[in-house]
């Protein structure tokens, strides 16, 4: 092998081992784990005949929980809500609109960045006993739902939030980007996100 094609070929091991240290150590989307074949929304092995669908005509969603599940809103109808938490005991899962730090609407073309920024914020917070998962995403009627784990405590912009139980953020757009996030100790809110359904 002359000296000539023994250049030319490192070079092209060298570019291809740069590629993949970005891809793996920089690049936060390859923290992405892809559930877009797996079917969140379907019930597992649970009876939601009885349960109460709820619409949102904001975002364009609806679920189904149980009878007895609260929906406390601040002001207004429910089903054209913005912010609302959906209460059963003593928890709540909660509903609301993202917004940056400087009170800017995300939109449509923003979503995907605004997922990985909220994400990537909360990953860099260095509380003691912070975790944070890794980003999954599933798609729904064609909306992608992107989700992660989280202890301790969420950051959203400037906004701080203490969290007693392990808690899943979900973050989907449809019309807004909105928020949603419950406690994973309390199976019943899993299995309403398992009902979950966009128009």
């Amino acid at each position: 092998m002359n000296k000539k094609t023994l250049t030319t070929l490192m070079i092209i091991i060298l570019i291809v081992l740069v590629g993949l240290w970005y891809f793996r150590f920089y690049n936060p989307q390859s923290d992405v784990v892809d559930n877009a074949n797996s079917n969140t929304n379907e019930p597992q092995g649970i009876d939601t005949s009885g349960w109460v669908e709820y619409k949102n005509n904001v975002y364009n969603f609806s679920l189904k929980h149980p009878e007895d599940f609260k929906i406390v809103v601040y002001a207004g109808d429910p089903n054209e809500a913005t912010s609302m938490r959906l209460c059963y005991n003593e928890g709540c899962m909660w509903l609301y609109k993202a917004y940056r730090e400087n009170l800017e609407i995300i939109d449509l073309q923003d979503s995907e960045n605004f997922v990985y920024e909220t994400w990537q914020m909360n990953k860099d917070d260095d509380r003691a006993n912070k975790n944070v998962g890794d980003i999954k995403n599933s798609i729904i009627d064609g909306i992608t739902l992107y989700y992660f784990d989280i202890t301790e405590s969420f950051l959203l912009g400037d906004t701080f939030t203490k969290l007693e139980e392990p808690t899943r953020i979900l973050l989907f757009y449809n019309n807004y980007q909105a928020v949603i996030s419950y406690d994973l100790e309390d199976e019943i809110f899993e299995q309403v996100i398992n009902t979950l359904n966009f128009y």
